[in-house]
């Protein structure tokens, strides 16, 4: 039996498909979806959820071993809608606020977290 791991992440400008960059080291991948509410206290001692609509998905990524061309794309991008795809079949249209950046000297490669905030794109254009 043998067991596949899927490292594989593909970044591209959502408004330039072509501009992409496709890294093979992908080390973590989480997501995180949230609900903004609260819960309120109600007349007799009870307590009821008082709910924004809509949820937030949040996609926690880190590349490890990435060269200086990944890390000057994804520098490039920070702020900009990216649709993030991997090998298990996720797609998502996001962006980037910050990216943390740990070089290695020699060779020049860096380790690279990012969180990508889920935002509605259309592709339909």
């Amino acid at each position: 039996m043998s067991t596949v791991h899927l490292t594989t992440v593909v970044l591209n400008d959502a408004e330039d498909p072509a501009d992409l960059l496709i890294c093979t080291r992908m080390t973590k991948y989480r997501r995180a979806r949230t609900q903004d509410g609260r819960i309120q206290a109600v007349a007799g001692g009870g307590r009821r959820a008082v709910l924004a609509a809509g949820t937030h998905q949040e996609w926690e990524v880190s590349i490890s071993k990435a060269p200086r061309e990944a890390i000057d794309w994804i520098e490039d991008h920070i702020g900009r809608v990216v649709c993030l795809r991997d090998d298990a079949g996720h797609k998502v249209f996001g962006l980037y606020l910050e990216v943390e950046i740990e070089e290695v000297p020699r060779p020049r490669t860096a380790s690279l977290d990012l969180k990508v905030a889920q935002v509605t794109w259309s592709e339909a254009d």
